[in-house]
C-alpha cells in the first residue's frame, strides 16, 4: 500500500476526538475507552462531532459531497455494544429494560443522585464504585476489541447522512437496539404493511417512512452503505449483524452472538473506510 493510500485510511479511521481541542482530558488521553467516556462527560464539547463541530470534519463532509446533507448519525454507537458487553459480564447486575437499554440493578433500590456511569468509570478513588470498575475491566479483558470501537465510533468512516431529524431518535428508540440494518428491516416492514410506526410515544407516519426508505434506496452508494443492506428493486433488506438477529430480537444477549456482531461491526466500519478511500482517491485523480 501506497503511504498516501495509509494516510487516506488513517485519516478515515481516525479518533476525531483527538481534535477536540476544548477539552484536553479528551483530547490529550491516550487510552481509547477513558478519551470516549471523558468525551461523554465533556462541558466544553458543544454537538456531536458527526454533525460537523469540527472543521476536519466539514473537510471531509466536502470530498464526500455530504456538505449537502443537513442531518447525520453515528452508524454504530459504542455505548450500546459497551453496555451489552457489561450485561455478558454480570446479566444480573447490567440488566435489560423493556426498552432494550442496559440499567443497573441499584437503581432499582437506592432513590439517591448518582452519577453518571462515564463518571463513575473515570473516578480515580479505589474505594468508590467497585463492582462498576471490575466489571469494566473484566469487559475489556475478555473483548478487547471493545478498545478499536472506542476509536472508530467517532471516526468518518461511522458517519453518515439521514434523511432528517426525526430518524436519529427513532433508530435509538423504536426498538431495533440502535443498530442500522435492523432499522432499515423495520422501515421496509411498515411500507410493505402500509402502517405508521407507532410505539410509546414514536409515531413516524407512513408517508415520512416512505420518504426514508426512498433516501436509503437511493443514496446506499452514494453514502458507502453496501454492506449495510441490500436493495432489490423497490425492496431493503438488512444485512444483520449476528445470525439471529432480527427486528423482533436486536440485541446480542448470548456471548457468542455478543462477540460476532462486535466483530462484524467492526469489520464493516474498516470496509467502509476502504469503499471511501477509493472514491477519494478517484475524485482525487480526476482533478488532476
Amino acid at each position: 500500500m501506497h503511504k498516501n493510500q495509509e494516510n487516506k485510511l488513517s485519516i478515515l479511521e481516525q479518533d476525531l476526538k483527538l481534535h477536540c481541542q476544548c477539552d484536553t482530558k479528551v483530547s490529550k488521553e491516550e487510552h481509547s475507552i477513558n478519551r470516549i467516556m471523558a468525551f461523554f462527560c465533556s462541558n466544553s464539547i458543544q454537538g456531536d462531532l458527526e454533525k460537523g463541530n469540527l472543521p476536519i470534519v466539514n473537510k471531509l463532509y466536502e470530498v464526500f459531497e455530504w456538505d449537502k446533507f443537513s442531518y447525520f448519525d453515528i452508524m454504530y454507537s459504542f455505548w450500546n455494544m459497551y453496555s451489552y458487553g457489561l450485561h455478558q459480564i454480570d446479566g444480573e447486575y447490567y440488566y435489560i429494560t423493556e426498552a432494550e437499554n442496559i440499567k443497573h440493578a441499584y437503581k432499582r433500590s437506592k432513590k439517591i443522585h448518582i452519577p453518571s456511569f462515564p463518571k463513575r468509570y473515570l473516578n480515580t478513588n479505589s474505594r468508590d464504585y467497585v463492582k462498576e470498575k471490575q466489571s469494566s475491566k473484566c469487559l475489556e479483558e475478555k473483548y478487547k476489541n471493545i478498545k478499536d470501537l472506542a476509536v472508530k465510533c467517532h471516526s468518518i468512516s461511522n458517519f453518515y447522512p439521514v434523511p432528517d431529524n426525526k430518524f436519529n431518535r427513532v433508530k435509538g428508540m423504536c426498538g431495533v437496539g440502535d443498530f442500522l440494518p435492523v432499522m432499515i428491516d423495520k422501515i421496509q416492514k411498515h411500507i410493505d404493511d402500509e402502517t405508521s410506526l407507532i410505539q410509546k410515544d414514536i409515531c413516524i407516519d407512513l408517508d415520512t417512512l416512505k420518504i426514508w426508505h426512498e433516501f436509503f434506496k437511493e443514496k446506499r452508494q452514494e453514502l458507502f452503505l453496501d454492506n449495510e443492506y441490500t436493495v432489490n428493486g423497490d425492496t431493503l433488506k438488512g444485512n444483520l449483524l449476528f445470525r439471529k438477529q432480527s427486528e423482533g430480537r436486536p440485541l446480542p444477549l448470548k456471548e457468542t452472538e455478543y462477540i460476532e456482531c462486535l466483530n462484524n461491526i467492526l469489520d464493516r466500519i474498516h470496509k467502509r473506510a476502504a469503499l471511501m478511500e477509493k472514491f477519494w482517491d478517484k475524485k482525487e485523480g480526476s482533478n488532476n
